[in-house]
């Protein structure tokens, strides 16, 4: 086949700046906030990460952010990790920033780069080009060798050459603008297009209900209104997850529905610590807060159940759904991708409400999924597909791994239900009484993918005739065979008609 001479420069283009990566990227993080007085013992860590693309068309790239305060010549680490759809940073291999930096603060200045190779971000400098007009000395971290530096600094001056070269014979690839992405350095002041009145929102932290690995609950007070809302506090590393659950609470009929929370805003936050950038999603605050909390504290008569377990599906069977409102919008079909109890929370008549979207896959038509994800969630809580790596990145699949995490959540439920004829025990999570409650992920492997266990169905549970059909939909669930799972909607059909029948 003949290549014409615009297929050849293309072509070459692309190789030569590495544009095309069929796996995902892996960065090195690290967030000062997080390290208090052992900042540098932190930095030490070498903590990595693996940015996980959303589509065939997104990209990723790692970075770093360091200040330098006036008159010094001591630099201070802020942030490293992953940006995503940074198309910039494409092609780079080392990290290093040319221009002068940023005075964000009056006291220093900030230095941002990025690359798109594994680990690129470990080392990151600054080296000025021909147009800085204020001449500065090198700053170069860590400490390299002088053939490491003598490398990277003639690097790219090779690649200005070829750049050169290519800018001639195809302009038009090379005068294409390289914007801006909103994952660059001034996501350190703003991240989205945010409304100036959410920003202007007066809240007040009152307590801290729940925290986990990705950020903190708090329940809290908002001026004008007479009830607490609750606000889950990001570090600016999860401005992924911030921005995508801002995302799902924003597609048509999510703010309708009365089985997903109440979503109020999202907004950024800047404490007195100026280096502490918080990113805040606030929404309706739940007194009884989630259901994993309810569960361990209270036990339910049937029709509590009934009543928590049909809502709560309702919720799984509404994202899973696309629905099509007319005037009032299109909502895709979203998956959960992290469903338990955890992230279903009860309001004060035990109907329940799904939460928590920050891992959640939204499936836009005709537009691929992707077949970078990885293994995400809740290990306790992951399909045997999901544990194994063996997953077929399909909507199908997503919504199945959804609905074993579902089945889960249904025998929690059933275990605390004073509908069975024997003594109700002490709430346990599942699998907790075969790999305890800080399982390993080759636990629950062996658990749940080789000796294919699931948590005990008690006989007492079989006497009533609700909590046979509870039981039978739950193992229905979570399956082995991941195209054998029932759907939500199925769920609530079955429960829906054993609730009109006395039991």
């Amino acid at each position: 086949m003949k290549v014409s001479s615009d297929q050849y420069f293309y072509i070459v283009w692309i190789l030569s700046l590495g544009f095309l990566k069929s796996s995902c990227l892996e960065c090195h993080i690290y967030n000062l906030t997080e390290c208090g007085a052992s900042a540098e013992e932190c930095a030490k860590s070498r903590k990595t990460e693996t940015c996980k693309l959303e589509s065939n068309t997104s990209t990723t790239a790692c970075y770093a952010l360091w200040k330098r305060p006036h008159n010094s010549t001591r630099d201070i680490l802020q942030y490293k990790g992953c940006n995503l759809n940074n198309n910039h940073c494409g092609g780079l291999s080392s990290c290093v920033e040319r221009n002068y930096g940023k005075q964000y603060d009056p006291n220093s200045l900030t230095f941002y780069c990025c690359c798109s190779e594994d680990y690129c971000n470990d080392v990151y400098e600054w080296i000025p080009d021909s147009t800085t007009t204020t001449v500065k000395p090198k700053i170069v971290h860590p400490n390299r060798s002088s053939s490491s530096i003598l490398v990277f600094t003639l690097v790219p001056v090779f690649c200005v050459v070829v750049i050169s070269v290519m800018y001639f014979l195809r302009r038009k690839i090379l005068t294409k603008p390289l914007t801006t992405s909103v994952s660059q350095i001034d996501e350190e002041k703003i991240l989205l297009d945010k409304s100036e009145s959410s920003q202007t929102l007066s809240i007040t932290l009152v307590e801290v209900k729940a925290s986990g690995r990705y950020g903190k609950v708090w329940k809290a007070s908002m001026a004008g209104s007479n009830s607490y809302v609750a606000v889950k506090i990001l570090p600016l590393r999860e401005k992924a997850s911030w921005k995508l659950e801002q995302d799902i609470y924003s597609l048509p009929l999510m703010i309708e529905s009365e089985w997903i929370v109440r979503f109020i805003c999202a907004k950024t936050h800047q404490p007195s610590d100026v280096d502490n950038l918080q990113l805040w999603l606030v929404s309706e605050y739940l007194e009884h807060g989630s259901l994993y909390d309810y569960l361990k504290g209270n036990t339910l008569k049937w029709t509590e159940l009934l009543k928590i377990a049909i809502t709560m599906c309702n919720g799984l069977a509404f994202l899973h759904e696309e629905t099509d409102g007319g005037s009032r919008g299109y909502k895709p079909a979203v998956a959960h991708r992290d469903f338990k109890s955890k992230n279903v929370l009860l309001r004060p008549d035990l109907t329940a409400c799904v939460t928590d979207f920050g891992l959640a896959h939204i499936f836009y038509p005709n537009k691929p999924v992707g077949t970078c994800h990885g293994q995400v969630g809740t290990r306790r809580y992951m399909a045997p597909e999901v544990l194994e790596g063996a997953v077929s990145f399909t909507r199908d699949n997503f919504q199945r791994i959804d609905m074993y995490a579902c089945g889960l959540v249904l025998w929690e439920l059933a275990s605390r239900c004073g509908a069975q004829q024997g003594p109700i025990g002490d709430y346990r999570l599942p699998f907790e009484e075969f790999v305890g409650q800080q399982p390993s992920l080759e636990e629950m492997q062996d658990v749940v993918v080789t000796q294919r266990k699931r948590p005990t169905i008690q006989n007492d549970w079989m006497s009533h005739p609700g909590m046979a059909v509870l039981a039978e939909a739950m193992k229905d669930a979570w399956d082995q065979d991941a195209e054998a799972r029932i759907s939500a909607s199925c769920i609530v059909e079955r429960l829906k008609a054993v609730s009109n029948k006395a039991v």
